[in-house]
């Protein structure tokens, strides 16, 4: 799934004892701090598995620092994101943000992705359905029938459609040669 353009800070979240503390540990103002969190569920968003809110075990602690514009030592940033509890790291898995599927964007991901998912199972079922017909076909094409297209109403138009296409036109009765 493309990735979704959307990020939606928690009601609340400016005002977090998690936030502030970790403007604290960053020497950072609280709004640069907040600006961390929003940019950190963008980037999951962006490159990593919007379900989960993991990242590719690609990336590094210098990818997060520089996606997030941290300036200073990008171990002091994730050092303190994890101690706060926005991010963890699992070897083997990379990078994730262990409560993904509280923040309003996770929820909004996931019930995006569940809608995507019953929408797809509808069309499967409407197609089968349908039996591949296409709801503006009224029965047999002409090609299925031997006696040719037929009119809305059922009855034969009298031409076989395709059959005398490559030929020339049949000559008029009477010979067709010229009277003089």
């Amino acid at each position: 799934m493309p990735a979704l353009n959307f990020v939606a800070a928690d009601d609340g979240l400016e005002e977090d004892p998690k936030l502030l503390t970790l403007a604290r540990l960053l020497r950072e103002p609280r709004s640069t701090a907040f600006w961390y969190v929003m940019r950190w569920q963008r980037l999951i968003l962006q490159k990593g598995n919007h379900l989960s809110g993991a990242l590719p075990k690609s990336y590094t602690a210098e990818d997060i620092a520089t996606f997030l514009d941290f300036k200073g030592d990008p171990r002091r940033l994730i050092d303190a994101m994890k101690r706060q509890g926005y991010l963890v790291f699992k070897k083997g898995r990379g990078f994730c943000y262990p409560a993904w599927g509280d923040t309003t964007t996770g929820r909004y991901a996931c019930r995006r992705e569940e809608e995507r998912l019953r929408k797809e199972t509808e069309r499967r079922n409407r197609r089968s359905a349908n039996a591949g017909r296409s709801s503006d076909v009224l029965g047999l094409s002409a090609d299925e029938r031997p006696e040719g297209p037929r009119t809305v109403d059922g009855q034969s138009t009298g031409r076989k459609q395709g059959s005398t296409e490559d030929l020339p036109p049949d000559p008029p009765p009477g010979g067709g040669g010229l009277d003089r």
